[in-house]
This record gives C-alpha cells, sequence and structure tokens, in this order.
C-alpha cells in the first residue's frame, strides 16, 4: 500500500520509489558455506522499509530448499543472522521488514537433482 503519491509514483513511508525488481544472485546450485564478507553483494535498502525476494528455479529439481535473511552490522563489520525459513515450493516470493539496512539472502540447504535457482528483489 502506497502511503503518498508524488507525480504519480507510489511513495513509501520514507518517501522513497518503489522499484521494479533487480537481480540479486544467479545460477545458485549450492548451499552458501559462509556468510558474504562484506556489503558487496547484499542489498542496499537506503531508504526502503522492506524488501522482496523472488525465488525461481532456472533449472533442475529442488526438492529441498531453505533460506536465511541475513542483515549487515556495520559496528561488527559482518552480516547478522536473522530468521531462517524453508521454502514449500517454486516460484516464491518472500517479503522482509528491512528498515534501511543491507541485507543478503543465504541459501543454507538446497537438494534436488542439478539444482539451479535465482533469486530477484524488488524494494518498498
Amino acid at each position: 500500500m502506497a502511503i503518498a503519491i508524488r507525480e504519480g509514483k507510489e511513495l513509501n513511508l520514507l518517501g522513497a520509489e518503489w522499484i521494479a525488481p533487480a537481480t540479486h544472485r544467479t545460477g545458485i546450485t549450492a548451499v552458501d558455506t559462509v556468510d558474504p564478507p562484506t556489503v558487496a553483494s547484499g542489498v542496499n535498502c537506503r531508504d526502503y522499509m522492506q524488501c522482496r525476494f523472488d525465488i525461481v528455479k532456472n533449472s533442475g529439481t529442488v526438492t529441498t530448499l531453505e533460506v536465511q535473511i541475513l542483515f549487515w552490522n556495520s559496528k561488527q563489520g559482518a552480516f547478522m543472522r536473522g530468521s531462517k525459513l524453508e521454502v514449500d515450493e517454486l516460484p516464491k516470493a518472500i517479503v522482509t521488514d528491512v528498515r534501511g539496512a543491507i541485507v543478503f539472502l543465504k541459501v543454507t540447504k538446497l537438494e534436488g537433482t542439478t539444482p539451479n535457482i535465482s533469486i530477484d528483489y524488488s524494494l518498498s
């Protein structure tokens, strides 16, 4: 739901425009064994309240998929682990409150026959 309209565009609580989906990660074929060491691979959600991650299967089969949202803590210089979610079907959209944070969607379980997934994001 838009909080305000400016020049025909919907705005969020912080006055930022909603953006169209963009690529977060692509060609994922295995679990992430470590957290990203820097913010470079994260999604910068500055001025946004929510991030929607869209997970899609590119090829193969996916029998088990679990993801975890990570939030960047600039004081600690590391990602902090948030909630995990087992994904029961693909494609799947996951919405999380971000409150301007830098976030990353980590794959913690991925099983199937040559699974290959991608993750897009959109901010609001």
